[in-house]
Order: C-alpha cells, then structure tokens, then sequence
C-alpha cells in the first residue's frame, strides 16, 4: 500500500469518527433542547418566558435541525468516499452478508454493476447470457473462499471452464455438464451436504444456459403470420419471378430484448453505404407453386 492511500485511508477514518461524535453529541443536545422546551410549556410562566426569550426558543430546533442536515451531508460523502477501500477489506462472504442484512432491514439496495458483472460484460458475447455467467463467477470466489480443499479444487476447475467457454453458451454448457459428471463421480455417494448444494448451484446454471434465446426466432405454419412488427403477413403473395402464387412457409422474426440484430449488421446511410432495417424485423418467405422460387416480405418495429 503506498504511502498516499494510506494517508487518505486515515484521513477518511478520523473525518468517519468526527462526524458520528458530532451526530451523538447533536443527537443528545436535542433531548436536552426539547426537555426544556417541555419544561417551558409546562410552566405558569410560559407567556413572560416567551416574551422575554420566544425567539430562542423557537430558532435553536431550527438551527439544530440544519446541523443535522449538514452532518448527514457530509456522512453520506464519507459513505461514498469508503465504499472502494471497505469494499476492498471485506471478503465476499462479508460483503454478502451485508448485503443481505441491508436488504432485510431496507428492501433491496440500489442495483450498483459488481465486479462479477463487470468481468461477464467483458469477456460475453451476445448469446451469452450475462446474469448465468455473473453467478458462476460469484461461486467460484464463494469456492476459492472455503475452508474445503475439495471445493478449492473444484473452484479451479470451474475457472478454467469459464476461461475457456464464458463467450459461448453451448460449449459453456458442456464443459459445465463434464465437471458436474466427474465430480459427482469424485464426491461418491456421501458427498457433504456443502458439496450437494455447489453441484444443484452447477446444474441450475446448466438448464439456465439451455434456454438461451437465438437472436433470430423462426415459427412455421400459420402461427408464422403473425409473428410481425406490423400487420399480420398475408397466407399469398405474388411470386417475385414469374408473377405467380406464391404461398407462405415460415417467419424469421426478431424480438425486442435480443443482444444482436440484422440491423447492426450494417448502418442505415440512404447518401452512403445504402438503405439497411433501422430496427428489429421480421420476413416472411413464401415459395411460388409454379416455380418454387422464394419471396420474401419484412416489416420492421
């Protein structure tokens, strides 16, 4: 630790302990302000007690109150000032037991982007999802953590998976199904109850990979109509070679909370580069009856 973040760590703690002596010292002034205030309007002689020092009394609570407006100011600075030196003392565990205490207490804090999600955005590419990856991560420290040599073991293995498969979900997903297999085989049939939980942690995070959505969604048959940004697609359309029937087989539709569109394929520049969709799209395709050439429609949001 250099010389000036300690320096800035210490002042930070002796500014910390000024400011909480000084809301105790203004909390117990207060209880003294308001027993006398009680003592006045108790008294045969409020009227000439008021009429000699009325101003006093009704301008020190008001006075008192801005102190505290001031120290809360300068506490919730503090706050903000700490958080990255405490936040870089605390193990995990200790972190997640604040937080949980908070959220119990206060409801759930304000969503702040953790050093986990700032790893998965880094190394995720769409398709992968982001929150499966966060949680992963958040195990294997929960794992490096643990008293357990076992799980430490584990935890590496998990790393490498990570490291090796993050920008990917299927092979993500695979290499994940291979370590729950070889460690389930490891543990034996009387695993720990700890090491019971890690592996439903692992298989949770293998079904979540298996539902991850394509940036492109394909629906056959008549329920392909209506899976449009517009109105619904039309069961015929003129056929764009021959001039013929051509009837309606599949939509290739994009919804509007996908990671990667058509759309960002190239840019939109009518003066440049040439017209492209400017949002999420979907086309239909039809095949004519005569020729069984393709014809394709598309609307966009």
């Amino acid at each position: 630790m250099s010389r000036k973040s300690a320096g800035s760590q210490a002042t930070w703690a002796l500014l910390t302990e000024g400011v909480t002596r000084a809301r105790l010292e203004a909390h117990r002034l207060r209880h003294l302000i308001n027993r006398a205030i009680k003592l006045v309007e108790e008294s045969e002689e409020k009227d000439h007690i008021y009429q000699m020092a009325g101003d006093m009394i009704v301008s020190v609570p008001d006075r008192l109150d801005k102190i505290d407006i001031a120290l809360d100011r300068t506490s919730l600075a503090l706050a903000r000032m700490g958080e990255e030196f405490l936040d870089a003392r605390l193990s995990i565990s200790d972190k997640q037991l604040v937080d949980d205490a908070i959220s119990a207490a206060f409801g759930s804090p304000k969503h702040k982007e953790s050093a986990e999600e700032r790893v998965a955005s880094r190394y995720m590419i769409p398709k992968s999802p982001s929150q499966v990856l966060v949680d992963l991560i958040r195990l294997r420290e929960r794992l490096y953590d643990n008293d357990s040599g076992t799980l430490r073991n584990l935890a590496g293995y998990l790393a490498k998976a990570l490291q090796d498969h993050a920008t990917d979900a299927v092979s993500l997903r695979v290499a994940l199904t291979k370590l729950v297999k070889d460690w389930s085989w490891h543990l034996g049939s009387s695993p720990l109850p700890v090491e019971t939980s890690v592996l439903a942690e692992l298989k949770k995070a293998i079904a979540r990979l298996k539902t991850v959505k394509q940036a492109m969604q394909v629906t056959l048959g008549p329920d392909g109509l209506v899976k449009t940004w517009q109105t619904p697609f039309p069961e015929t359309t003129e056929c764009c070679k021959c001039g013929g029937e051509a009837r309606f087989a599949f939509t290739a539709h994009e919804g509007s909370d996908e990671m990667e569109y058509v759309r960002d394929m190239y840019s939109n520049d009518p003066n440049g580069d040439g017209l492209w969709p400017h949002d999420a799209c979907a086309v239909a395709v039809y095949f004519c009856k005569d020729c069984l050439e393709s014809t394709a429609l598309y609307n966009q949001a």
